[in-house]
């Protein structure tokens, strides 16, 4: 059987139901792919084939703020591709060690977004520019 890279026109029919199965189980409704990011969903490689593309769209739909999931304000669809946040998934830890990983990705993820523009970032955020900077130390992220 060729694997999901190999059907990348199997792909936004797949996403989209994904994204429907998410919306439903958690209660959300109207969130829809644009077009860019399901050009990007395309081009991921897909090495853990169907299971890696639901959870992609399972986090893609948590990170993106609005109803619509864009490829900018989905956490960079291009960074995914190296997927930072399966390390999180794949391995048992209590929750609060995962919650605070899960917190300085999102954090650092928005920061790169927003060109480490910190009003920017803090308004996307929602919080103040001065708990921003207290997240940015407490959480060790750093601007490469």
């Amino acid at each position: 059987m060729p694997t999901l890279s190999q059907r990348a026109e199997d792909i936004p029919v797949l996403a989209n139901h994904f994204l429907e199965l998410y919306c439903r189980d958690n209660g959300t409704t109207g969130k829809t792919f644009s077009k860019n990011a399901l050009s990007a969903l395309m081009g991921q490689p897909y090495r853990g084939n169907i299971r890696e593309l639901k959870n992609m769209v399972e986090r893609l739909a948590i990170m993106s703020p609005g109803n619509e999931i864009r490829r900018q304000t989905s956490g960079a669809l291009a960074e995914i591709k190296d997927d930072p946040a399966a390390g999180i998934f794949a391995r048992p830890m209590p929750l609060s060690q995962a919650q605070d990983e899960l917190e300085r990705l999102y954090v650092k993820t928005q920061l790169e977004l927003n060109g480490w523009d910190i009003p920017r970032t803090a308004a996307v955020l929602g919080i103040q520019r001065t708990n921003l900077h207290r997240k940015i130390r407490q959480l060790g992220i750093e601007k490469r």
